[in-house]
C-alpha cells in the first residue's frame, strides 16, 4: 500500500497553530498576574503588558486600576520604600508588608513625635510662716504658711502650670505627698493639711512642681522643710521710751530684747526693788523700752504643748507690795477687771489701789479701782473728754484704759500693790466679745 506524503511546510504551519492555541488556553485559565522578565532586576517595563494586574509603561495598574482576579500580585512581589517592586521586600523603614497587606508588628513611632520633655524645676521657692494681722489694740492671726516661687518661662506650660503639695510627715516622692492646688500665680497660702486646719508649731513640708500642657514635670524637684507656722504680732515703737509688753511667750529663739522690740532697743525692766535689764522678755511683765527711731518687730509666739505628760503652765507673776511693771496677758483687747482678775480678794475688794500706762503721744493716764472713780487727768495736766478709743485706727492705749476701762495687747502698765499677789494669764480662758461702750 502506498503512503502518502505530507509537505513539511504544512506541518510546520500546524505545529504553530497548536501552539498559539495552547498559550491562548493558559492565557485564560490563569489566576495571577504575570509580570515580564527583568521587572525584577529594575529593568524598564515594555511599552505595554495586556495582562491584567500588571503595571503598565505610565506606572499605573491596567483593566482601570484593578488587580487581578485574586486581588495579588504574581511571584509575590512586595514594595520597597518607594512603593515599587523592590529584591529586598522592605515597606519604608517602618516593617515589611506580608501576605495578608497589614503592617508587621515591629512597626515604631520616633520620639519627635511625642512631648517627653519636661518643664525646670520651679526656681527659688520660699515657705515661712505667714503673718497675721495686728492692730493697735488686737491680733488677728491663723495658722498659715506662705510660699513662693519665681515663674517658669517655657513656652508649652500648662494653664494652671504649678501644682503646689504639702506633708506633715519627711517625703521622699510627691506620691507622699498631699496636693494643695494648682494655681497660676507664682504664690499661695496654705492653711490646711490632710483635711483639717495647720497647728502651730508643728512640722511641715512644701514643694511645687511646674507642668507643661503634656504633663510632664522634672522629679528633681525642691522640697522646703520643716517648716513651722506660729501665732504672732508686731509690736511697734515711738521714739523714745514706750511701755511695752507681750502677751504669750515667744518662742525660745525669738525670746531675747533684741528679737523682740529691735537690735538698737535698750529694755529695763523694775522688779519690784530694783532695775535690771532682762535677758529674757516675758508675759505677765511691763517692760520701759527706748527706740531712738520709730520702728516695728514681728513677735512670734511659742505655742501651748498639748503633751498631757508635760503640759504647758500658763504665765503667772509673784507681785510684792508697791509699784509694779506688768503687762497685758491677752491677744484681745479685755477690761481690766477681766484682766487683773486674779489680783481680786475673796470679796469685792483688789489687792491693788492703782493701775497706769504712758504712751509717746498722749502721756500718763489710768484709774483708782478702790474709789471707782477714773483720773482724767493726762500727761499734760488737761482733762480729756471720753470717747470709743477701743474702735479707733490710731492707737490710744491710754484714753482705753482711762475712759474705757479697758486694756490691750503690747502695752505696759503700772500697778500699786496693796498687798502681795500673784498675777496670772487670761491667754488661755478670755474670749474678746468686743466693746461699743464703756465697762
Amino acid at each position: 500500500m502506498k503512503q502518502k506524503l505530507i509537505p513539511f511546510s504544512a506541518l510546520l504551519i500546524m505545529s504553530l497553530l497548536v501552539g498559539a492555541a495552547s498559550a491562548i488556553e493558559d492565557v485564560n485559565n490563569t489566576n495571577e498576574s504575570v509580570f515580564p522578565d527583568g521587572f525584577y532586576n529594575n529593568e524598564p517595563l515594555p511599552d505595554r503588558v495586556d495582562i491584567g494586574g500588571v503595571p503598565s509603561n505610565n506606572g499605573i495598574l491596567s483593566n482601570n486600576g484593578t488587580l487581578s482576579n485574586n486581588g495579588t500580585f504574581s511571584t509575590n512581589v512586595i514594595l520597597s520604600d518607594n512603593g515599587t517592586p523592590s529584591d529586598n521586600g522592605i515597606l519604608s523603614d517602618n516593617g515589611s508588608l506580608p501576605e495578608n497587606g497589614t503592617l508587621s508588628d515591629d512597626i515604631t513611632f520616633s520620639d519627635e513625635l511625642l512631648d517627653t520633655v519636661a518643664p525646670a524645676p520651679v526656681a527659688n521657692l520660699n515657705v515661712m510662716d505667714a503673718p497675721g494681722e495686728t492692730q493697735w489694740s488686737y491680733i488677728a492671726d491663723y495658722p498659715a504658711l506662705y510660699a513662693s516661687w519665681d515663674a517658669n518661662t517655657e513656652e508649652d506650660l500648662a494653664p494652671m502650670p504649678y501644682d503646689v503639695f504639702i506633708s506633715g510627715s519627711k517625703p521622699y516622692s510627691i506620691e507622699d505627698m498631699e496636693k494643695v492646688k494648682s494655681t497660676f500665680d507664682t504664690s499661695l497660702y496654705i492653711e490646711q493639711c490632710g483635711g483639717k486646719p495647720l497647728a502651730y508649731g508643728k512640722d511641715y513640708w512644701v514643694a511645687v512642681i511646674a507642668r507643661d500642657i503634656a504633663g510632664n514635670y522634672d522629679d528633681c524637684f525642691d522640697i522646703c522643710g520643716p517648716v513651722q507656722t506660729y501665732e504672732d504680732m508686731n509690736i511697734k515703737l515711738d521714739p523714745g521710751w514706750n511701755m511695752k509688753s507681750v502677751p504669750k511667750r515667744p518662742v525660745a529663739s525669738n525670746a531675747c530684747p533684741e528679737s523682740v522690740f529691735g537690735k538698737d532697743s535698750i529694755v529695763i525692766y523694775w522688779n519690784g526693788e530694783c532695775w535690771e535689764f532682762p535677758t529674757v522678755i516675758e508675759p505677765c511683765k511691763g517692760y520701759w523700752v527706748y527706740s531712738p527711731l520709730a520702728c516695728e518687730n514681728n513677735l512670734k509666739f511659742k505655742p501651748m504643748s498639748s503633751d498631757s505628760a508635760a503640759p504647758d503652765v500658763p504665765a503667772s507673776l509673784d507681785l510684792a507690795p508697791g509699784w509694779q511693771m506688768i503687762g497685758h496677758t491677752s491677744t484681745q483687747p479685755a477690761a481690766w477687771s477681766m484682766t487683773l482678775a486674779s489680783l481680786k480678794d475673796l470679796l469685792i475688794d483688789y489687792k491693788f489701789s492703782n493701775l497706769a500706762t504712758y504712751s509717746y503721744h498722749e502721756g500718763w493716764g489710768g484709774i483708782i479701782p478702790e474709789l471707782g472713780l477714773i483720773d482724767v487727768i493726762t500727761g499734760d495736766g488737761s482733762a480729756t473728754s471720753g470717747g470709743d478709743f477701743i474702735n479707733g485706727t490710731d492707737p490710744y492705749p491710754v484714753g482705753t484704759l482711762q475712759y474705757q476701762g479697758i486694756m490691750v495687747p503690747g502695752q505696759g502698765y503700772w500697778v500699786f500693790m496693796k498687798k502681795e499677789g500673784t498675777y496670772a494669764s487670761i491667754e488661755s480662758i478670755y474670749n474678746y466679745q468686743g466693746y461699743s461702750e464703756s465697762e
